[in-house]
């Protein structure tokens, strides 16, 4: 599979519409407690037009500028998706033992957050960008190299990452749960060169699936029925 700038920008722009729409449902039918996540497609499309830039500075349109987006990028890949998850779902929770799990974590994320990123805007040796078999490819040095074997650090972001979705009692949002981790198995399995690039990507794209969940509503009735 081939990726490039023009994938990214369309995906982008695919991606902050399909927000807006969520978004215009959540106003619509004044349900707030779910603008969280209905702004995740808008957060992938903004972190996609990061990737866009990405790949024009490393193709030599900007190449001085490669590092201030693939930071743009990692922002959301390294910061905010390690937490915003957890608190999307924390807000309609409803079960006071879950929202407790779902409490933990968020602050477990956002520490992790802290630890992985901010190091990047003061080291930023820490970071190299690549082309690899027309993928972007992220090198992170982080502060625990050598401390937590590699995988073991994947497993414990993927885990933060995605438990507050499978634990919703949102059967659709355990379902969009369901289809990030199959895309992180996929790119693990296939595109491992490229991880973080190309499991952002898939994630981006499964987002769009949220236009359907809040066009049909079924985000509200499945849990306000459990009220």
């Amino acid at each position: 599979m081939c990726f490039s700038p023009s994938a990214s920008f369309v995906a982008s722009t695919l991606l902050i519409s399909s927000g807006s729409y969520c978004i215009s449902r959540v106003i619509k039918t004044n349900s707030y407690p779910y603008l969280p996540i209905a702004v995740v497609p808008i957060f992938f499309g903004i972190q996609q037009g990061f990737e866009g830039m990405v790949w024009l500075s490393l193709n030599g349109t900007v190449p001085q500028a490669t590092q201030t987006y693939a930071l743009g990028f990692l922002f959301f890949s390294h910061f905010l998706w390690l937490f915003w998850m957890n608190i999307s779902v924390l807000v309609i929770e409803t079960r006071k033992t879950f929202k407790k799990v779902l409490v933990g974590l968020a602050v477990i994320g956002f520490l992790d957050g802290v630890f992985l990123y901010f190091p990047l805007l003061l080291h930023r040796d820490w970071l190299s960008v690549s082309l690899v078999n027309h993928s972007i490819q992220y090198q992170i040095h982080v502060l625990s190299s050598g401390l937590i074997p590699p995988l073991l650090g994947i497993c414990l972001y993927v885990i933060v990452c995605l438990t507050g979705l499978f634990v919703s009692e949102n059967k659709e949002l355990n379902y969009l749960g369901g289809l990030l981790f199959v895309a992180f198995i996929l790119t693990k399995l296939i595109f491992d060169y490229a991880l973080i690039s190309v499991w952002c990507f898939f994630a981006a794209v499964i987002s769009c699936e949220l236009i359907y969940v809040f066009y049909s509503e079924q985000l509200f009735e499945q849990v306000d029925s459990g009220n």
